[in-house]
C-alpha cells in the first residue's frame, strides 16, 4: 500500500523493526532490575542479622549464626567494619539515591531513552508519586530489620510492624500512588488485611502460653482464611490471563489428543 510515493507497508516493518527490540530490551532491563532489588534486599537481611541478637538459655547469639557469641571482638569488629556500613549503603544510600536520580531526572519521565533503563521504577506511579518505589523500598528495610532484630519480642515486634503498616497506608490513601485506582485500593487492602494478621497471630501466641490450644487453632484458621481471601483476586486474575494466553494451545492440543483416540479406536 502506498501513499503519495510512501511506502506504509514498509514503513510498519521498519517500526516493528525499531520497536520490538526496544520493548525486549526494556523487558529484559526491567527483570534485572527486579532481580538486583531482590539482591538488595536479601543482602539487607544478611547485614543485619549480623548486628541484630538472639538469646537461648540467657546467652546472647548472633542472630545469623547461634553457633557464635554476640558482642566478642571480632564480632564487634564486624560490625563496625562491614554490617553497620553495607547495611547503611543497601537499605538507605541506594534508595536515596534512586531518588535523586529520578529527581534531577523528573522532566525526563516521558522520554523513551530514559523510560526503557529506569523506567520499572516508576512506570507504576503517578507522575507527582515518580518516588514511590523508594518508599516501598524503605517500607520493605524497616520491616525486615523489625523482623529480625525484634524476633525473641514478640509483642514488641508485632505493634512495631502495625505501626509500620498503618501509617503506610495512611501516606498511600493521601496520595494514592498507583496510576490505576484499583492497585491503590488493592495496595491499602493489603495492608490492613496484614494487620489484621499480625494482631490474629499475637492472639494466638498469648493462647499457645497460656495452653488454649482450641481457641488457638480456631485462630489459626481464621488466618489461613484471611490469607485465602485476600489472595483469591490475585489468583482469579493469574489465572484469567493464562488461560487467556493458553487457551489455543490447549484446546488444539486437546483436540490432537481427541482425533489420535478416534484414529486409534478405528
Amino acid at each position: 500500500m502506498k501513499l503519495q510515493g510512501f511506502n506504509i507497508d514498509q514503513n510498519i516493518q521498519a517500526n516493528k523493526s525499531e520497536i520490538v527490540p526496544l520493548l525486549i530490551k526494556s523487558r529484559t532491563q526491567n527483570s534485572k532490575l527486579n532481580r538486583l532489588i531482590m539482591w538488595l534486599i536479601d543482602k539487607e537481611t544478611r547485614f543485619f542479622s549480623i548486628i541484630a541478637v538472639r538469646k537461648i538459655s540467657n546467652l546472647n547469639y548472633i542472630s545469623g549464626d547461634v553457633s557464635l557469641l554476640y558482642g566478642s571482638d571480632s564480632h564487634i569488629l564486624w560490625i563496625k567494619r562491614f554490617a553497620i556500613p553495607g547495611s547503611s549503603f543497601i537499605g538507605l544510600i541506594i534508595p536515596l539515591l534512586l531518588f535523586l536520580l529520578l529527581y534531577i531526572n523528573r522532566e525526563n519521565h516521558n522520554k523513551i531513552k530514559f523510560r526503557r533503563h529506569i523506567g520499572y521504577l516508576f512506570n507504576e506511579y503517578t507522575q507527582k508519586n515518580y518516588f514511590w518505589e523508594m518508599i516501598k523500598l524503605w517500607k520493605k528495610t524497616i520491616i525486615i530489620k523489625t523482623l529480625i532484630y525484634f524476633e525473641t519480642y514478640i509483642f514488641l515486634k508485632a505493634t512495631l510492624l502495625g505501626l509500620c503498616l498503618m501509617f503506610y497506608q495512611l501516606i498511600a490513601l493521601k496520595y494514592k500512588p498507583f496510576i490505576l485506582n484499583m492497585y491503590n485500593q488493592l495496595d491499602i487492602l493489603s495492608g490492613q488485611y496484614c494487620s489484621i494478621t499480625i494482631f490474629f497471630a499475637v492472639v494466638k501466641y498469648i493462647c499457645e502460653q497460656s495452653e488454649q490450644y482450641n481457641i488457638s487453632e480456631l485462630i489459626q484458621n481464621l488466618i489461613i482464611i484471611l490469607s485465602i481471601i485476600f489472595s483469591y483476586p490475585f489468583i482469579i486474575k493469574i489465572l484469567k490471563v493464562y488461560y487467556s494466553k493458553y487457551k489455543l494451545v490447549v484446546l488444539t492440543s486437546f483436540q490432537k489428543a481427541f482425533l489420535a483416540l478416534n484414529s486409534l479406536s478405528f
